[in-house]
């Protein structure tokens, strides 16, 4: 099974979430994580083999308007996507913080909460770079498509 990245992220507002086909793809390797026409479920890879692939919700919070989070399906737990875009990754014990921030007009660092170093694109493309999670030291590039373009 491919290596994929454990984190997948959705910047909201710049790149807004609308009903659609939209997936995370590997921008060096084409890997596709899709997201399905009018739904918004994607999966999380946590490394390799389907018994660690969980499904989540991309949802909008409707008592706070411009908020999002990641709802896994069938469970309680989810990840925030909150007025500061803070998004926290992983389960109860191991989850860390990330922001998601601008860097310049129209790409994105993905920065841990607490580290003064960001991981940065490359280019002025949206992308993001992705830590694995049995591979701490290797980053993934990933492209969010729009497939109606």
């Amino acid at each position: 099974m491919f290596k994929l990245a454990s984190i997948l992220l959705f910047s909201v507002g710049v790149l807004a979430i609308e009903p659609g086909r939209y997936f995370i793809r590997d921008a060096i390797l084409s890997y596709q994580a899709h997201v399905p026409e009018n739904e918004a479920a994607v999966t999380i890879w946590r490394g390799s083999g389907d018994a660690l692939n969980q499904q989540w919700w991309l949802t909008k919070d409707t008592s706070s308007a411009g908020h999002f989070f990641f709802q896994n399906i069938g469970a309680a737990k989810y990840a925030h996507i909150g007025n500061t875009r803070n998004i926290v990754v992983g389960d109860e014990a191991s989850r860390r913080s990330f922001y998601l921030q601008r860097n310049g007009s129209s790409y994105f660092i993905l920065q841990q909460a607490g580290a003064t170093a960001g991981w940065t694109t490359t280019n002025s493309d949206p992308k993001v770079l992705l830590r694995q999670v049995d591979a701490p030291d290797t980053l993934s590039l990933w492209n969010l498509v729009d497939e109606r373009l």
